[in-house]
């Protein structure tokens, strides 16, 4: 099981989720949409604050390094972190916005997304501030890299994490977003979806033998860092070395919102490695983290006891 206590640090792209609910009973006259009255509205940390906050609720350690907009959103995000007991190392940019994705649903439909989102790699000033920013959270258990490709992980900042790795001898989990895996070249377990390995690897990955091909071809050029790909409703695979090492079937659960539960995946991944755990036991109880995920609305956090009783009773 995770060891609580475990120090992790957690570097990548972070946004405020926001929610807008309320009710549609007519559509506009302006144009063919609904006009939703709002009721209520509800803000979480999303993307790789959505993994810190998780990481949080396992009862980690938690330093988040990542860069903001000097911007209302930012603060109000590092005051949600840090309620939820993380470690904001911020760097407030000039040049960026604080990403924002705010949905909006009428009952239990969501209608429409709005994005407010920078997406561009970092200026050299901001590149340079998360470096160090990365420098002064090296004091982890492991590390993991949350990369939803809106610019934050740069070559230079994956230096910086593989420099801090080798010094200390720390783990790197890459939860990758990039088709160009060289970029995370040298960290210790990559966890793609199947998209993400269709993407990286330019093969099919519609049936099960795809992926399997594409997973082992992906590992070899690689090695000797693993990859976990996630499956979905058929569980996990992992690669090794260009070999198909091992699977995890997928556990029955009634599908509420997948939003988040990849990040619940590699957060368990980061710290069940952390603490020592084999491959067989990571993959299960990441499939039952993930599994617990699912059936909540939202980006949904999962507490170390509720993972806990589920490992005993699932």
């Amino acid at each position: 099981m995770i060891a609580p206590g475990v120090r992790i640090t957690v570097v990548g792209d972070v946004m405020l989720d926001e929610y807008i609910f309320g009710e549609a009973s007519r559509i506009s006259p302006e144009a063919p949409v609904p006009v939703v009255r709002a009721l209520g509205e509800r803000k979480t940390p999303g993307g790789a604050a959505h993994s810190a906050r998780c990481a949080a609720a396992l009862q980690a350690k938690v330093q988040l390094c990542a860069v903001v907009g000097a911007d209302a959103a930012g603060r109000e995000l590092e005051q949600l972190l840090s309620e939820g007991g993380v470690s904001a190392r911020f760097v407030s940019s000039a040049t960026r916005q604080t990403i924002r994705k705010t949905r909006i649903f009428a009952g239990h439909h969501q209608v429409a997304r709005v994005d407010h989102e920078t997406i561009s790699a970092l200026d050299p000033d901001d590149e340079r501030a998360l470096a160090n920013a990365i420098s002064a959270a090296a004091d982890a258990d492991v590390i993991l890299v949350s990369d939803y490709a809106k610019g934050s992980v740069t070559g230079t900042v994956m230096e910086q994490v593989r420099a801090i790795a080798g010094a200390h001898a720390v783990p790197v989990i890459v939860d990758p977003k990039a088709t160009d895996w060289s970029l995370y070249r040298g960290v210790d377990v990559l966890k793609p979806n199947v998209a993400e390995l269709g993407h990286a690897s330019g093969m099919p990955t519609r049936t099960p033998d795809e992926i399997l091909a594409a997973g082992a071809r992906m590992s070899a050029e690689m090695s000797p860092t693993a990859v976990l790909v996630t499956r979905g409703a058929d569980g996990m695979s992992l690669f090794a070395g260009g070999r198909h090492v091992l699977d995890d079937a997928g556990i029955t659960r009634e599908v509420v919102d997948v939003t988040g539960a990849g990040d619940t995946v590699a957060v368990c991944l980061a710290l069940a490695r952390a603490s020592g755990m084999d491959w067989p036991a990571v993959l299960r109880l990441a499939n039952l983290a993930a599994g617990i995920a699912i059936r909540r609305a939202g980006t949904a956090v999962v507490s170390l006891d509720e993972l806990m009783h589920e490992a005993a009773n699932g």
